[in-house]
């Protein structure tokens, strides 16, 4: 969203004279944006209210080991039975989630009506393009690293997050994945390792191929 106020102009190059000169080229230089390959896995459910909440099985508990039962169940259990035994009841639980709306990603732009008429640039859809790569890469942050408060509760900093010791201090190694990964099971195909790319050389170093 952007309005039409005085803060864009064309008196500075970099407050938007660079974007009228004499000779001008209709092809802005941009960088190249890519989907996020993260907000396409999250799950999202339309609300009619600011705040509310919503039904949802009780998957939070820890069944006892050894049982053979699963959290994943809503604490519907199952039991062994002979052959004209009876039946053992069980029945699942359920609870709410609590939620309440922020506006975490947002701005706006303010531009004179001057630089408006004069710019030879699609100014709305370029706006709207750029604010898209903006709030996507916002909420990008938040679904990784949200704190809970006012804002999304990132996977990084949820309570459930499982974490391990590396075999050596600031060094991720093929042990450190394989150790990861013995942690982990998937019960979704929406699955995606997260790294960043500063520690291309600790695969290099310890033989790990990413394929």
């Amino acid at each position: 969203v952007y309005g039409t106020a005085k803060a864009l102009n064309e008196d500075q190059g970099s407050a938007g004279g660079y974007a009228v000169p004499s000779s001008f080229s209709n092809e802005l230089m941009t960088i190249a944006f890519q989907a996020s390959p993260i907000l396409g896995l999250v799950k999202r459910t339309p609300v009619t209210a600011p705040s509310g909440s919503i039904p949802a099985l009780d998957m939070f508990v820890a069944p006892t080991a050894g049982s053979g039962n699963t959290a994943m169940a809503g604490k519907l259990t199952s039991a062994k039975r002979a052959e004209g035994g009876a039946y053992t009841a069980t029945q699942p639980q359920f609870t709410e989630i609590k939620y309440r709306l922020n506006d975490v990603a947002s701005g706006y732009v303010p531009v004179t009506k001057e630089f408006q008429a004069d710019t030879p640039l699609s100014l709305e859809s370029l706006l709207t393009s750029l604010f898209g790569i903006a709030v996507a890469a916002k909420q990008e942050y938040y679904i990784l690293r949200g704190t809970g408060n006012a804002e999304p509760l990132g996977i990084l900093t949820a309570p459930a997050a499982i974490g391990i010791t590396p075999d050596t201090n600031s060094t991720f190694a093929y042990a450190d994945a394989v150790e990861m990964a013995s942690r982990f099971r998937q019960l979704t195909g929406n699955v995606r390792w997260v790294t960043h790319q500063s520690i291309m050389p600790d695969y290099a170093g310890s033989g790990w191929v990413q394929g």
